[in-house]
């Protein structure tokens, strides 16, 4: 090999070298598994952007932090601690380790009575709605969902820690105004996410081996896209169930509601990407947006989970709601309930 040659191989090594982007990888201090969906916030409160279900922060979001005129940026996640780090250190960094955040839980006692099986996911949410573009509320923690076998839709859920806030010196109305709404807390994940409910309410067209994409039947526009991740190993469902296309009106009790938008974001640990399991869900995203006309103002809400563990358990019946409430529920609201992501059994316990 003479001396030509030798230098043409140096040089085409380095330039492999060169494109060999090193990865920053969130993971947990004390397991130092990944932590996936970290939001990454500059000194301003802007997003830059969110790790993946891995916990890598991809390159677009390192070259805009590269660009950015910021000298710290704070990582965020509902079930770790805030943690703030210097631009330079983050560039620097292969790995940055996040605490989780402790909780004080008291302890449930169950009495032996008729017993049934459940799947229990518990995982921490966060949620904070918007009047008019101004924070009124906000609240997280840590909650337990109970998804009953054979129930295809909703289940009951248990907040076992949480902290509120309110903006008090909005909460007063001012004479001859209406209460003001409130709709902060854990949205449930749907327990039948998968395509063949969704034909029921979307055409589902199969766009390449590993997508989907949805359209409204009557309007044929794009409302949403499932895929999946192959080297994550995740399945993805990001669905529009309502937009401003084919938003919904409802009236009610002298009430009258237009739900603009309500958009789900699901991502599963599976490999089935037309049905995967809600025993398999890792995250868990719900936005939705609605118009008061009777108060002409625009109300926003923002929902969040993300797991912490799942088990089977069994646990007692509990009795179900009384024949007035539920027929309340059932022939004036129960359509608005279900559009709006909560159900007759979902409620604090």
């Amino acid at each position: 090999m003479n001396l030509s040659q030798s230098v043409k191989i140096f040089f085409l090594i380095m330039s492999f070298v060169c494109q060999v982007k090193a990865q920053i990888k969130i993971i947990d201090f004390e397991s130092k598994n990944a932590i996936p969906f970290v939001e990454i916030f500059s000194q301003k409160g802007q997003l830059i952007g969110i790790a993946d279900a891995n916990g890598i922060l991809s390159d677009n979001i390192i070259g805009t932090i590269k660009n950015a005129n910021n000298a710290d940026f704070t990582l965020n996640h509902m079930a770790y601690k805030e943690f703030v780090i210097s631009k330079d250190e983050l560039l620097k960094s292969t790995t940055i380790e996040l605490t989780h955040k402790t909780w004080d839980l008291n302890e449930v006692v169950v009495k032996a009575k008729k017993k049934k099986y459940y799947l229990k996911i518990t995982g921490y949410y966060r949620s904070y709605q918007l009047n008019d573009d101004a924070l009124y509320f906000y609240v997280d923690g840590q909650v337990e969902f109970l998804y009953p076998p054979n129930q295809r839709k909703g289940a009951s859920n248990k907040r076992l820690h949480e902290r509120y806030y309110a903006i008090l010196d909005k909460l007063n109305p001012k004479k001859g105004q209406t209460a003001i709404i409130n709709s902060v807390g854990p949205a449930v994940p749907e327990a039948e996410l998968n395509v063949e409910e969704l034909r029921k309410e979307f055409e589902v067209l199969k766009e390449q081996e590993e997508a989907f994409t949805l359209k409204a039947k009557k309007s044929k526009y794009k409302t949403g896209v499932l895929s999946k991740n192959g080297l994550n190993k995740t399945v993805t469902y990001d669905i529009g169930y309502i937009t401003p296309e084919n938003e919904k009106k409802y009236k009610g009790f002298g009430l009258e509601t237009i739900i603009k938008n309500k958009n789900s974001y699901a991502v599963f640990s599976s490999k089935d990407l037309e049905k995967p399991n809600i025993a398999e869900l890792m995250y868990y995203k719900l936005f939705i947006k609605l118009l008061a006309k009777n108060k002409n103002q625009s109300l926003k809400f923002f929902y969040q989970f993300s797991l912490l563990e799942q088990s089977i358990i069994h646990l007692i019946l509990k009795s179900q709601p009384g024949f007035l409430i539920y027929f309340l529920l059932k022939f004036f609201c129960l359509n608005l309930l279900n559009d709006l992501g909560f159900h007759p059994k979902s409620c604090k316990s």
